[in-house]
């Protein structure tokens, strides 16, 4: 068999692009291939080796050189954020590529003396250069807490036939990322490389780069910054009749008047009239104080490479209705960094965190070179506005939209959210979502969780991401070693006692 054929069917290649590489080059030699595994070189090997074999002769001035390649011995687990190298070794996504030059380290070199042809000398000087080892990075990532989310985003997607599902879990003192999860997901061992496009989709960290309207879970910031700055109360009362009027544009509520209610169970009712009020009480230059002090349109300085500002109108252009329409999660596009990292300054004492991923960068003997702590960005809220936020979302979730996130034994705090996706054929296309702290009297985890074009019985967040969210925290709590105790009877609410209550408050027909 001639050679060309030979290889292309040992090595798996086109015949017609091995005699290309062979014939067209005037190089001393040629890489037809790279990162064979060790049983494709050894069978080539024992071919050559073979004098009996009419193969045998095909094979000479075949030579066979070390090569190195990543590998990824957990497979899909932490796909994306962990990132993938190219053949060469080098980052193209992920940690891989933020911190390339962190991990790459050095090739060592063999330096020799060769004549115009390229043959060694025989009496020539030959110099090694042994290569450096590059570093290794500790992550803040805790690998069981990761594989639970991964087990139950999947189902997730899978119960409710979503086009995809993100999930982030996050330590709501420090920023520290606990889990990262984007399903669908990939093999970084074994990546579809025959579709490029679909790799490279495959790979992107949604949850950084990818925005949408929030819906009824920004509701918390804006309860947040107007009680704040004593814009109202958690006591204030209200009257929904179902509809709200800006600017000659219409507001709607989800469903039937609440009727009276203070602003706390208009958080519970997710009533879109009374945060529209808000909004427009707190004023386009005070509430976009609030908005950029909770990163709103800004990047979260995560460490990772590709992250989105998320969509905020400028404070110069916004009118009344957009600012009406802000104030219970439309007109405003996040990234779920950016959420769940506001979602954890409403709930810790009001303390903005950066969100980091990598904890400590190692040397190659273990040792600690580089120690990352976590970064407070700034004062957004009172300890005091947290702690009654914090009240308020547990009502959310003892009484409200949030039932489906709750977990016997702990306190848990939360908020729904359904939106439009705006970016969809499909007018129907909705973001279901939930934002769940437990426990909520001493705050330590928080997960977000969104769906994206659910097609299920329902697209509310409290009904197909809450109970995700419970799963993920319990599983935390459970594995953290938080115990258990005793949640306090809690009297009944009005809003307890409403039949089917409905998990959102978005309104999607405003004219």
């Amino acid at each position: 068999m001639k050679q060309s054929a030979l290889l292309a069917r040992e090595l798996g290649l086109d015949e017609e692009t091995i005699l290309k590489k062979l014939s067209g080059s005037k190089a001393a030699s040629v890489t037809l291939a790279r990162q064979l595994s060790r049983e494709d070189a050894d069978r080539l090997r024992a071919i050559r080796q073979n004098g009996n074999s009419p193969d045998a002769e095909a094979l000479i001035g075949i030579t066979f050189d070390e090569d190195a390649s990543r590998w990824y011995p957990m497979g899909t687990l932490l796909a994306q954020t962990l990132g993938l190298c190219n053949v060469d070794g080098e980052g193209q996504s992920g940690l891989e590529l933020q911190y390339n030059d962190v991990l790459a380290g050095k090739p060592g070199e063999m330096i020799t003396e060769v004549d115009a042809r390229a043959r060694t000398l025989p009496d020539g000087v030959t110099l090694y250069v042994p290569a450096e080892q590059g570093n290794t990075l500790r992550l803040t990532i805790d690998r069981d807490v990761q594989a639970a989310v991964e087990r139950a985003v999947r189902e997730c997607a899978r119960v409710n036939d979503a086009v995809s599902v993100q999930a982030i879990a996050m330590d709501v003192n420090t920023g520290a990322l606990l889990a990262v999860a984007m399903y669908p997901t990939y093999d970084p061992a074994n990546p579809p490389r025959d579709d490029l496009d679909r790799l490279n989709e495959l790979m992107r960290l949604t949850v950084l780069s990818d925005v949408y309207e929030p819906g009824s879970t920004f509701k918390m910031l804006t309860a947040a910054a107007a009680i704040d700055c004593g814009a109202t109360s958690p006591q204030e009362g209200f009257y929904c009749s179902g509809r709200i009027t800006v600017d000659g544009s219409t507001v709607r509520c989800w469903g039937a008047p609440h009727g009276a209610e203070t602003m706390a169970r208009a958080l519970e009712n997710s009533c879109n009239p009374v945060f529209t009020q808000l909004a427009l009480r707190l004023g386009s230059e005070r509430f976009y104080q609030y908005l950029h002090a909770f990163g709103l349109g800004r990047r979260t300085g995560i460490d990772l490479y590709g992250e989105a500002g998320g969509i905020l109108i400028g404070q110069s252009r916004v009118k009344n209705v957009d600012l009406a329409r802000i104030g219970f999660g439309q007109s405003v596009a996040v990234t779920p960094i950016q959420m769940i990292t506001a979602a954890c300054a409403v709930v810790n004492g009001g303390r903005l965190m950066q969100p980091y991923v990598v904890s400590d960068i190692l040397g190659p003997e273990g040792e600690v070179i580089d120690h990352l702590s976590p970064v407070c960005k700034r004062q957004v809220l009172k300890e005091e506005t947290s702690r009654t936020m914090r009240e308020m979302m547990e009502a959310v979730v003892l009484y409200g939209g949030g039932r489906n996130a709750q977990i016997a034994g702990y306190r848990v705090g939360g908020k729904s959210g359904t939106s439009q996706k705006l970016d969809s054929a499909d007018e129907k296309a909705r973001i279901a979502s939930f934002v769940a702290v437990a426990p909520i009297d001493d705050p330590q985890f928080l997960c977000l969780v969104c769906l994206d074009e659910p097609h299920s019985w329902t697209t509310a967040g409290g009904s197909l991401s809450a109970p995700v969210c419970a799963e993920v925290l319990e599983q935390t709590l459970v594995y953290k070693g938080v115990p258990r105790a005793a949640v306090p009877d809690t009297p009944a609410s009005d809003a307890e006692t409403s039949a089917d209550l409905p998990e959102d408050g978005d309104s999607f027909d405003g004219a």
